[in-house]
C-alpha cells in the first residue's frame, strides 16, 4: 500500500472540491458482515480493510467491546442533506448515529483518550480496565491527557467533558 500513491489517485479521479468519506466499520457489526461477505462483488470495498474493536480474553474467546455509535460533522458546522443521508443510511443498518455542529471537538475529545490510553496499554498489556483500576497507570493517563488538553486548547478545540467523564468514556 503506497498512501502517495493512493493520494494522487485520489486527486486524479475526484471532480472539483469533491470528497472522500473514511469510515471505520466493525467487522463484526451487521454492516461490516454484509460487505464482507459481498465483498469480492463490489469494486468499491473490494480492497477494504475491515476492523473490530475486540480484546481476547483467554485463547480461543474473543470478546467484541466495540460500540455501534457514530459521531457525524460537517468541519464548517452546518448540517448539511449529505450528513443527515449518512446518518440515515447508518441507522437503517442498525447503527447509532448523531450529528454533531462541533465534530471538530468531538474529534480532540476522541484523541486525547486514544493519544493516552494507547501506548500505556500498548506498552503494558493492560485493558483500559485495568489500566482505570491502577492509580500509578492512571496518574499516567491523566498527565498526558492534560497536555493533550492544552495542545488541543492551542489549537482552538473546545473540550465539553471533564477529564472524568472522559476516562468513563
Amino acid at each position: 500500500a503506497d498512501p502517495g500513491a493512493m493520494l494522487r489517485e485520489a486527486a486524479r479521479v475526484l471532480r472539483p472540491r469533491g470528497l472522500i468519506v473514511v469510515g471505520f466499520i466493525d467487522r463484526e457489526s451487521p454492516l461490516g458482515r454484509e460487505y464482507l461477505a459481498h465483498r469480492s462483488e463490489n469494486v468499491f470495498y473490494r480492497h477494504a480493510t475491515f476492523f473490530a474493536a475486540a480484546e481476547v480474553g483467554a485463547p480461543g474467546l474473543i470478546r467484541h467491546t466495540g460500540g455501534r455509535g457514530f459521531i457525524l460533522g460537517e468541519p464548517d458546522g452546518v448540517m448539511s442533506p449529505r450528513l443527515a443521508a449518512l446518518r440515515d443510511l447508518l441507522v437503517g443498518a442498525g447503527l447509532d448515529a448523531t450529528l454533531s455542529a462541533h465534530i471538530r471537538d468531538d474529534i480532540w475529545t476522541k484523541l486525547i483518550g486514544n493519544l493516552s490510553y494507547n501506548p500505556v496499554a500498548a506498552l503494558t498489556g493492560a485493558r483500559m480496565d485495568e489500566i482505570n483500576a491502577n492509580p500509578a497507570l492512571l496518574a499516567l493517563i491523566r498527565t498526558m491527557m492534560v497536555e493533550a488538553v492544552a495542545v488541543g486548547e492551542a489549537y482552538g478545540a473546545r473540550f465539553t467533558v471533564t477529564l472524568e467523564e472522559r476516562f468513563a468514556m
